[in-house]
């Protein structure tokens, strides 16, 4: 297989996996193929419209356009695509069985490792004009940008340690298994952001772990696992949190079978996330391996660290972090 089609076949497997569970209505485009069509839609996506994804792929998204479509809001959409750049509009749409409804879309570009745009994420959401008022119409919009941008650097950061495991290669049923974890972590950032939307809180991180190992250990033994998790108030926004999701699940795939301990605290200016098991010490996360290099460069860019420690019983794998980010 070559790096380009390992490269376009890694995104169709992510999709598949797991922004189906995400609760936002997602629509992501290919300006590279003729008329820019819809590649993906989540489940969100066709509980919103009453389309089924068989009905949708391969069209181009003005097929939701209709008699009182807003000739403006399309121009500045149509503008903002190809300059490539983020924008945000209301639209009148109209659902499968004609109803209309107002739509606020927001666009942003996705760009590969090299800044070129491959594929572009809207982010859907019902907007009644003359509902609310205008300052919580606010405080919801921001929450639905910054929501966006999140699923963009989710989902930026997925694929691309999805293709380091394609060229180191993995096995497809190990690969499928990996991203299912993976967008289970973040996934559940958007379970629990959800439930705050309009209000800007942030992730509650004991609340996150907590349920992250859980869903992680839940068909072994109780007995095989103890949870010791109380980061008090401790909070971070759903990038960081993400990231932290996914380098604990990196940990965890190297962690030993069998009884372990998972802890996770707040010791002055640090927080301290650990996981010790009966395995031998060894050279990770500097031995060069994928998790090592996964897990590593995740803990630097929410300015934390991995490593690893012998202990009485084994070993210790530790990620630290700055209970207050820079």
């Amino acid at each position: 297989m070559s790096d380009r089609d390992r490269q376009s076949s890694i995104p169709r497997s992510l999709l598949r996996r797991g922004l189906n569970e995400v609760p936002l209505s997602l629509v992501i485009t290919d300006p590279r193929q003729d008329d820019n069509p819809i590649v993906y839609v989540n489940r969100a996506f066709t509980e919103l419209t009453g389309y089924e994804a068989s009905a949708i792929i391969g069209r181009n998204c003005r097929f939701l356009q209709g008699e009182d479509t807003e000739p403006s809001m399309v121009q500045e959409l149509r503008e903002s695509i190809d300059a490539e750049r983020q924008v945000t509009v209301d639209l009148t749409n109209y659902r499968a069985d004609g109803e209309a409804f107002c739509n606020r879309l927001m666009i942003t570009p996705l760009k590969d490792e090299n800044g070129t745009v491959t594929h572009f994420l809207g982010v859907q959401t019902l907007w009644e004009k003359q509902s609310a008022e205008r300052a919580t119409l606010q405080r919801i919009d921001d929450a639905l940008r910054q929501m966006q941008h999140d699923v963009g650097n989710h989902l930026s950061t997925i694929v691309a340690i999805t293709r380091l495991e394609a060229y180191q290669g993995a096995e497809s049923d190990q690969k499928a298994d990996l991203i299912a974890d993976r967008m289970e972590a973040i996934s559940l950032v958007y379970e629990m952001r959800s439930a705050a939307i309009g209000q800007l809180e942030e992730i509650p991180l004991s609340a996150y772990l907590t349920q992250l190992i859980a869903s992680r250990v839940r068909e072994e033994p109780s007995e095989d696992v103890e949870l010791r998790i109380d980061t008090g108030d401790v909070c971070y926004d759903p990038t960081t949190v993400g990231r932290i999701g996914l380098a604990v699940g990196e940990m965890l795939r190297v962690a030993s079978e069998g009884k372990r301990t998972i802890g996770a605290w707040v010791d002055g200016s640090t927080v301290r996330i650990e996981i010790s098991d009966s395995g031998e010490i060894s050279d990770w996360p500097e031995d060069k391996s994928l998790s090592g290099r996964i897990a590593a460069d995740l803990a630097r860019r929410i300015g934390g660290e991995v490593s690893q420690n012998a202990s009485q019983e084994g070993r210790v794998l530790s990620l630290n972090l700055p209970v207050t980010l820079a």
